[in-house]
């Protein structure tokens, strides 16, 4: 314990050392947040002007507990006895900490940061101080406002309907180049990832194409590449070929192919003959013997499959820039409509405040003068969560950070994070990022002090746990440069890996009801009983437990109604309004239609909402029925689900019968889960308690503004005393003395309409397979690699929320993969 001892401090102190610049990677629970705030105590004693220290966060929720954590800190700095004091100042800096003027520094720091407070604060507000700082510069209107989730989500889905019912000439040259398919994954990934598009189109459509013939090699065709072939061609001459006698039966229907083709002059045939199915050259053309007897001719006709494959090649990144950037071009598009909505309404959402900054940092004539403005303003930065910060949000920090390096001032940066823990690439983030940033600002201060902290040292995991989290991933390639964890609280914890769940084909049984009882079974068991947690015996509570899942799904369901069961009190991973439920959001989106059958809106809501996409492709629909110009209502009337719907409603009074009617014919005509019907029924007792009256259309829009304010309906919900189901995204930085790893066996869907690479900026998009380069093909095994891999790294985070006992469970209604996280458990 003592050399434990001996590491924890040496690394806190070099991490927090107010004078060097700093990189920490902090495996998880090895204390990160103490060393971040004595890094900030220490700039403070040293003299730091607090204003001038910026510390960036990943949520609001960590700037503030940190914030509560400095300010408890300084209060106490502020009454304490003063041996106390020199004390805890000594543990802070063994050097200079318990100096007398230290002390006195310390007892009036509380006060400073209540007249000068430190920017403890996330990188969207700290954006929002940039763009503050220049408003006239970052053209930002009058009087804007930030969006609310509420207001966002309709705003893109009025600009994903304008897109759609405007955007005639590029929705018919899409819907022609890709299969009906990819076109549906194509609007939704537009909308999904606005940041990346507005930042590859910060320059222009032009100035990424440029960027993007540049990154697949591929120079604008200059030369008709047929000709070219034809040309090519007549340099070879194979009419020995025609008649020989050495020729097997496939060396002659090669050979037959292979003329043909020549005569032909056409490159399709060609590679029909030469390429494979995956379009390489082939590695065998005709028999030994016939290598032998001819082996010049065999020769040439090695070479020309090489070039055969090189103008299949061009023409293929020819296609496939013409793809990509009709995609552009349609996210262009989609995103002028959802900017001029903004304006329209007075709103800025997150992203503008990143971009926004980062227009203003980028234009060389506004650049200089707004970093003199900040670089007065900000000798030190701190970034909180580094795995965690995409490259968009990176290039921002640069813009400030870059000039710490241009001068003899002393200013610092620090940077803490884990790339085991890297686990939001739905954002934007990757580990590779991180390490990358890491090697960027190390070049960069080579003439600065620079400290490379590695904390390993586990404050929350007892040493059985970070056992069983160190075999399965020191000895597999599943994350990078792992290193081992020790725990600071020694032996002792416990690890039960359950047995699979299944359930024989023949079998009535659902498997997610048999796995649900079973986890139900054993937190029964478990509450009430007495473990060790920590070194003493502890009563385990229900909010001793915490549940982690990947995903939401029909496991969750079985196990909520399992808990409810056996009256266990839990808090379910909901952050949805009712409004939310695809189930709900028919009703309405129905109800609307029926009672304003002109709202435009609620029409592409209602052909686009999941339940009407799965069974009729309304997204191919609507766009066929804009692309023709005939009213779109008109169909709308047609659809046999409408048609169906209204038949069933005939006669309703009022909107809180209508909405009844819907309902139960959703019910009659829908696979809807119990969970759904919940919600569904929950929604109209909520309006029999509002009592509905008055005239219809006057009513409605106040029965939308009035469901948006519903919460979602979950099964025995309990604010206290209760274990906590979340998914392993949302218990990022928690932890329990019990966890329950629930979800094992689900692998990653790794599947993308597009392919993006978040280091270059860049994205290709193909029509179907056929038309793949080849560095298409290496950045898809690219993408399939960092998806898995970051499905390790979830493992990792789920597993490291455990203190005290970590129990696993997992079904299957066939056999489980080795490559799940079930299967990668030690045996």
């Amino acid at each position: 314990m003592l050399n434990v001892n001996k590491t924890i401090a040496a690394n806190q102190l070099a991490a927090s050392d107010p004078q060097a610049n700093v990189w920490v990677n902090a495996s998880a629970g090895s204390g990160k947040t103490k060393v971040l705030i004595d890094r900030l105590l220490r700039l403070l004693l040293q003299g730091a002007n607090p204003k001038a220290i910026v510390c960036i966060t990943f949520t609001q929720a960590a700037a503030l507990e940190m914030k509560h954590r400095l300010h408890h800190i300084l209060e106490q700095w502020a009454i304490l006895p003063e041996p106390e004091l020199i004390k805890r100042l000594q543990q802070l800096d063994p050097d200079i900490g318990g100096t007398p003027k230290n002390v006195s520094k310390a007892r009036v720091l509380l006060n400073q940061i209540f007249d000068e407070p430190i920017q403890i604060q996330t990188i969207h507000s700290f954006a929002q101080t940039i763009v503050s700082s220049c408003p006239t510069e970052s053209k930002i209107p009058f009087a804007s406002r930030l969006m609310d989730d509420v207001t966002m989500k309709r705003l893109i889905k009025q600009a994903a309907s304008e897109l759609l019912s405007q955007s005639k000439v590029e929705l018919q040259r899409i819907y022609t180049v890709f299969s009906r398919f990819k076109f549906n994954g194509i609007v939704e990934k537009i909308l999904d990832e606005q940041a990346f598009f507005r930042f590859i189109l910060m320059d222009g459509i032009d100035a990424f194409q440029e960027k993007l013939e540049e990154y697949i090699n591929h120079p604008r065709l200059e030369v008709d590449v047929l000709k070219e072939v034809s040309l090519t061609l007549d340099a070879f001459s194979f009419d020995q070929l025609a008649n020989i006698p050495e020729a097997s039966e496939n060396d002659a229907l090669f050979i037959q192919s292979l003329l043909k083709a020549l005569k032909s002059r056409k490159l399709e045939s060609l590679t029909d003959v030469l390429l494979t199915d995956k379009g390489t050259p082939r590695k065998r053309l005709v028999s030994k013997k016939v290598s032998t007897v001819y082996p010049n001719e065999v020769g040439q006709l090695f070479r020309l499959a090489d070039e055969v494959f090189e103008w299949d090649q061009e023409i293929k990144r020819d296609r496939t820039v013409q793809s990509t950037v009709l995609v552009v071009k349609l996210a262009s598009e989609f995103l002028t409509y959802y900017t001029n909505l903004k304006l329209d309404k007075g709103c800025l959402d997150y992203d503008d405040l990143i971009f926004k900054a980062l227009e203003v940092l980028s234009d060389p004539s506004m650049a200089q003068h707004i970093l003199y403005k900040l670089d007065r303003k900000i000798d030190h930065i701190l970034v909180d969560e580094a795995q965690d910060t995409n490259i968009f949000q990176w290039k921002l920090i640069d813009c400030i950070v870059d000039g710490f390096f241009q001068n003899e001032d002393h200013k610092t940066i620090f940077v803490v994070g884990d790339h085991k823990q890297a686990i939001f690439g739905f954002q934007g983030t990757d580990p590779d990022i991180f390490h990358r940033i890491k090697t960027h600002y190390l070049g960069k201060s080579s003439l600065r002090s620079w400290n490379d902290v590695s904390l390993d040292i586990s404050f929350r995991s007892m040493q059985t746990i970070l056992d069983f989290v160190d075999t399965i991933f020191e000895h597999r390639p599943l994350i990078e440069e792992y290193s081992k964890h020790t725990a600071f609280h020694g032996a002792g914890g416990n690890v039960v890996v359950h047995p699979l769940c299944t359930v024989d084909e023949e079998s009535d049984q659902d498997v997610y009801e048999v796995f649900a009882n079973q986890v139900a079974d054993e937190i029964k068991k478990l509450i009430g009983s007495e473990i060790t947690h920590k070194g003493t015996l502890h009563r385990v509570n229900p909010n001793d437990i915490l549940i982690l899942i990947r995903r939401r799904g029909e496991h969750l369901d079985q196990l909520q109604l399992a808990l409810k069961e056996r009256e266990i009190p839990f808090s379910a991973p909901n952050r949805q309004m009712m409004h939310e439920d695809h189930f709900v959001q028919f009703i309405l989106q129905t109800l609307t239609l029926i009672v304003q059958p002109l709202d435009h809106l609620s029409m592409m809501g209602w052909l686009l909402n999941p339940l009407v996409n799965m069974k009729t492709e309304g997204l191919l629909f609507a766009v066929q029925r804009i692309i023709s110009e005939k009213p779109l209502i008109e169909y709308i009337h047609d659809h046999p689900m409408f048609v169906s719907v209204m038949r069933a409603t005939e006669g309703y009074t009022s909107l809180e019968d209508l909405y009844l009617k819907i309902s139960v014919w959703v019910i009659d005509h829908l696979a809807v889960e119990a969970y759904h019907i919940s919600n569904v029924l929950a929604v109209f007792e909520s309006l029999k308690v509002w009592k509905l009256t008055g005239d219809l259309k006057t009513t409605h829009s106040e029965l939308m503004a009035y469901i948006q304010t519903i919460p979602m309906a979950q099964v025995n919900r309990t604010e206290h005393d209760a274990l906590r189901i979340l998914t392993v995204h949302g218990a990022k930085g928690l932890q329990a003395p019990i966890v329950i790893l629930a979800d094992s066996t689900q692998l990653p869907i790794v599947r993308s309409v597009f392919l993006t690479d978040e280091i270059e900026t860049m994205f290709l998009c193909t029509s179907d397979s056929q038309n793949e380069t080849l560095e298409y093909k290496a950045l898809k095994e690219r993408y399939k690699e960092s998806q898995l891999k970051e499905y390790y790294r979830l493992l990792y985070v789920a597993l490291t929320r455990a203190e005290s006992q970590l129990h696993i469970f997992g079904a299957t209604k066939t056999k489980v993969s080795a490559d799940s996280w079930y299967g990668n458990l030690p045996a």
